[in-house]
């Protein structure tokens, strides 16, 4: 195996962002077969479907994952448990807490909050702003006695820093500390700090206009500028001025973030800036010598050069641009180690958006003795998490994204591809080296790269369509929306699409008002779209089949697992095959889901398993879809939808009617050449070649997604006929049937 050469002059990054020559001079540690080991064979921990996982927890597949709510969480157990307080344990973490660098200024904090309705917080990583400052202002009772709220980017960080927070206070996770995320609630209404996601704190917000029960919000990571955050930060500007006129007590805001526009954000809410002194361990970063084109098979071969000269503690954090690349380095890593003789075990793992929170949770665990964990992940990695044990960092250099272009007359596309991350992202990965003690960054890519990265990541929403926000605003009321102040104002072509993306879905009518549809549609935890064809379900007689489908959608990730020999992508090919159907992928997926409830209602874990690896399957998206179904499921009885009700079940022309009613406008016809062309801008597209589509000449189809690579490819399509279209309220008013 060639070793991969870096820079001889190692950097070390500093807490400030600034980046110094280091004195020491070496290249990466090189890796050969010839390094002596022992030559018994090593034990491989992996966590992956169809493979064994040295520590699985054996309550996992009896259960699968727990979710929480009223139903399954009596609030009378949370009641006792929010009375305990483990003192011993509350103790001994509070002599880790007085170690972090935000302990000194404790009392400055506090006072500044106390002063002023909303401060800017700057905090180097690792200073432990995240987790001390909420438990600052809980133990402080600043808020009126009220909730204290702090919103995350991403679930991964609110689930573990709920976990983390609750240790440090000595109590159950659930009662005094929570977490509030999608399809996740470990909370009841005596919990005083509630980490969630942004998307979790604006559904609240379509009960409680002026979130009443909480008495400070904090804003965390609002570098990463999501459309979700940028809807709270303008939201929260209006509730501060109404609850003041309303003579409420005052809700406090505090903005954080370790890489943040502090005057951005200071100059839109008239705020003082505070900074957090501290600095995190010593960061060695080394940059390849020339870039690394095939980053997967660069990050195996820096993986192994770590492992075999590397000292324990001592594990490998893996940046990736998604769950196929995760999946394809697991199966190499596996493959070459099982083979081959390693000085210590290793453990793989994986972490990603789509995960359930067990398996997320999995990383946090500590390695067995003699073992190196290896954590491969995308940028749900980057900010507000502490992996225990990582001393090492492998970045590619790159990210997956969704990228919104407008098409003028239309309603714009979106799309998904990879791309370079900023200098700031590069900055947070580094720094995940550097939490517990002196680490190095091994960049796949040269400095000349990196000093040509941007500075920071655009927004998104400058990269993604607003049906999402203007109908939440819309669902809280017309006021708000109107009277909405935009951190950055998005494109007038923007929001007139949204309008007319919203109103093809029947959310809004012709005067751009939301109707009774547009507050379902607000309501569900889902995208409007796949929403819509719930809806659409209900009038047609097929909400339970419905329901699974929007669950397997709404997943996000692979149902097929990674192969990477030619063999296994034929098998793979025949399992798809097998499963196909004449009308396309949407109903392929439905025959999938029965026949994967058969084997778990009729068989035993293990049939589950087998059968999925057999398969070719992934056992983990299928588990995490039918958990969704049940918190679906759970969410359209609360709306008054009959769940049971399938009169169509078997019908597939109605199943994909529904379908089209949420996407509408993802819809190509076939051209006189074979290709196919979007109705709404006249884009060229082509069938993804995993699609059972592929050799078929349907003369319309629809898809859910688009991937934009050496071509721009639909994925997951089905076949539809023309004269549906006539049928949706899009098309009929822009006369295009």
């Amino acid at each position: 195996m060639a070793k991969i050469k870096f820079d001889g002059d190692g950097n070390k990054q500093e807490t400030n962002g600034k980046r110094e020559t280091s004195p020491v001079k070496g290249s990466a540690p090189p890796f050969a077969s010839s390094v002596s080991s022992p030559s018994k064979k090593k034990r491989i921990y992996f966590d992956a479907d169809g493979m064994d996982d040295g520590i699985r927890d054996s309550a996992r597949d009896s259960n699968h994952y727990s979710t929480h709510d009223s139903t399954n969480s009596p609030h009378k157990a949370r009641r006792k448990a929010h009375k305990k307080v483990d003192i011993e344990q509350r103790n001994r973490m509070l002599e880790i807490r007085k170690q972090l660098p935000i302990w000194t200024g404790r009392e400055a904090l506090i006072d500044a909050v106390h002063n002023n309705d909303i401060i800017v917080v700057l905090g180097e990583t690792g200073s432990g702003k995240t987790t001390q400052l909420p438990q600052f202002l809980l133990e402080s009772g600043i808020g009126s006695g009220r909730k204290i709220a702090v919103t995350q980017p991403r679930r991964v960080a609110a689930v573990s820093l709920a976990h983390r927070v609750s240790q440090e206070t000595g109590t159950q996770l659930g009662s005094l500390v929570g977490y509030s995320v999608r399809f996740d609630d470990m909370s009841w209404k005596g919990t005083r700090l509630k980490y969630m996601t942004d998307g979790m704190l604006m559904r609240e917000l379509l009960s409680d206009e002026l979130l009443s029960q909480y008495g400070v919000i904090v804003i965390d990571e609002a570098h990463e500028r999501t459309l979700r955050t940028d809807l709270i930060i303008g939201t929260l500007k209006s509730i501060m001025r109404r609850r003041h006129s309303a003579a409420l007590p005052p809700l406090k805001v505090v903005v954080m973030s370790a890489t943040l526009d502090a005057d951005k954000f200071a100059r839109f809410y008239n705020a003082p800036v505070l900074y957090v002194k501290g600095r995190q361990h010593p960061v060695r970063i080394f940059n390849a010598r020339e870039d690394i084109q095939d980053y997967v098979d660069g990050a195996l071969k820096t993986i192994f050069q770590i492992h075999q000269t590397q000292p324990l503690p001592g594990d490998i954090l893996v940046f990736l641009p998604g769950q196929e690349e995760i999946n394809t380095l697991g199966a190499s890593i596996s493959l070459i180690a099982d083979g081959a003789p390693l000085k210590h075990d290793i453990s793989i793992l994986r972490l990603y958006a789509s995960l359930s929170p067990a398996q997320q949770q999995k990383v946090f665990v500590n390695a067995p003795a003699n073992t190196r964990k290896i954590i491969l992940a995308t940028n749900v990695a980057e900010t507000s998490i502490t992996i225990a044990g990582v001393r090492h960092v492998i970045d590619s250099g790159l990210a997956r994204e969704r990228k919104y272009y407008s098409s003028h007359g239309g309603i714009g596309v979106d799309t998904l591809f990879v791309k370079p991350i900023s200098k700031s992202s590069a900055m947070q990965r580094a720094g995940r080296a550097g939490r517990e003690s002196a680490g190095t960054c091994y960049r796949l890519y040269t400095e000349r790269t990196f000093l040509s990265l941007p500075p920071t990541t655009p927004p998104e929403i400058e990269r993604t369509n607003l049906n999402f926000a203007i109908l939440q605003l819309k669902a809280v009321s017309e006021e708000t929306f109107r009277n909405f102040e935009w951190l950055d104002e998005p494109s007038e072509e923007a929001m007139q699409q949204a309008h007319m993306n919203l109103f093809g879905l029947g959310a809004v009518n012709e005067r751009g008002e939301i109707t009774e549809v547009g507050k379902k549609l607000a309501g569900m935890p889902l995208d409007p779209g796949i929403a819509r064809m719930l809806l659409a379900a209900q009038t047609r007689e097929c909400v339970g089949t419905l329901l699974s489908l929007c669950a397997l959608l709404a997943v996000d990730s692979p149902i097929y697992t990674a192969t990477s020999a030619s063999q296994e992508q034929e098998e793979q090919q025949h399992t798809r095959d097998r499963f196909a159907s004449r009308h396309g992928d949407h109903i392929s997926l439905l025959h999938i889901w029965d026949a994967y409830m058969d084997v778990v209602q009729s068989g035993s874990t293990g049939d589950v398993k087998e059968w999925c690896v057999a398969n070719k399957l992934s056992e983990r998206t299928l588990r995490r879809a039918r958990d969704i179904r049940s918190q679906l499921s759970h969410q359209c009885l609360k709306m008054g939808m009959d769940v049971s009700v399938n009169a169509h079940t078997q019908d597939d022309e109605t199943i994909l009617q529904c379908v089209l009613e949420g996407m509408f406008h993802n819809v190509a016809i076939r051209q006189g050449d074979g290709t196919y062309r979007q109705i709404v801008n006249q884009g060229l597209v082509k069938i993804h070649p995993t699609s059972c589509l592929l050799q078929r000449k349907a003369p319309c189809i629809m898809y859910s997604e688009l991937t934009l690579t050496t071509a721009t490819y639909a994925r997951t399509v089905s076949a539809i006929h023309p004269a549906w279209l006539r049928a949706v309220a899009f098309y009929n008013q822009r006369g295009s049937m």
